[in-house]
């Protein structure tokens, strides 16, 4: 995203977003009230990309797309292909290639 009046350039969020996110970021970030439209379904990612990640909510993200599901948290994946669970610690395997499933199962 660019906007140098708003965001400083090379803005990194780390802080887990989605897709939902988007529409109340970018009417947040234009000043738009949403406050009186049907509700949305994402949040307003504006006080991380002005660095307050302070009180920010720690969720779960739900995706499901042809029949495959996943769920994501700030630290961990989870997937569920073919019936079978995989997880995946993004933080120190971003790339996923090492299914934690078994040696985490309370996670899981």
């Amino acid at each position: 995203m660019r906007y140098p009046a708003k965001i400083k350039p090379g803005t990194h969020i780390e802080t887990v977003t989605a897709h939902i996110d988007v529409l109340p970021t970018l009417a947040g970030v234009a000043g738009l009230d949403t406050s009186k439209t049907l509700p949305l379904d994402g949040i307003s990612s504006v006080p991380l990309l002005e660095g307050k990640t302070m009180g920010w909510p720690d969720r779960l993200i739900f995706r499901e797309w042809r029949g495959k599901g996943s769920a994501r948290s700030q630290q961990y994946r989870m997937a569920v292909e073919g019936g079978k669970p995989q997880l995946y610690d993004m933080i120190a395997d971003p790339g996923e290639k090492n299914d934690i499933a078994k040696k985490k199962p309370q996670i899981t």
